[in-house]
């Protein structure tokens, strides 16, 4: 019978197919990865609007305040880099749902800063300015920032509504 050397040199096509395939693999993971600046700020800004979504809620579900007057809201510290829920004094934050701090801090959620502002609602979802005892006056634009990038939504005077 003849005897049959094995060659122990190189690799076999099947090694090399799955090397490819495994490369090809985590390219395609890291190239959808990297770049998503764009979307990450999206996201966490349809976040925010969501708080201030539910700010306004919990004040139209708010039997125990006086008529027309606000009673929730959503304020920034000074610097715009920290936002918080509270319910009738602005010092003291409420949690928010899914966020492990009472107050968001932007950094942790790889945003620099956004517009300064305190915007609270009444019993019928109207947004209040905290300054003054009336409803907001005009239209008010929140612009979120991050890294050179920055998205822009607007809270509607009178119905509250967050674009």
């Amino acid at each position: 019978m003849p005897l049959m050397l094995k060659n122990n040199r190189g690799f076999t096509l099947i090694e090399i197919v799955a090397v490819l395939i495994i490369l090809g693999i985590i390219s395609a993971v890291v190239a959808t990865r990297a770049g998503n600046n764009d979307v990450d700020l999206a996201a966490q800004t349809e976040v925010i609007k969501g708080h201030i979504r539910y700010a306004q809620t919990r004040a139209m579900a708010t039997d125990d305040s006086p008529a027309n007057l606000p009673t929730w809201g959503v304020c920034t510290n000074n610097t715009g880099t920290r936002y918080w829920l509270y319910n009738r004094d602005n010092t003291i934050p409420v949690p928010l749902p899914g966020q492990e701090n009472a107050r968001v801090s932007l950094t942790d959620v790889g945003l620099t800063s956004m517009t300064v502002f305190d915007i609270s609602f009444n019993d019928w979802g109207v947004p209040f300015d905290p300054t003054g005892p009336l409803p907001l006056s005009a239209n008010r634009s929140i612009t979120i920032n991050d890294d050179g990038d920055s998205d822009t939504f607007t809270i509607i005077q009178q119905t509250g509504f967050v674009q």
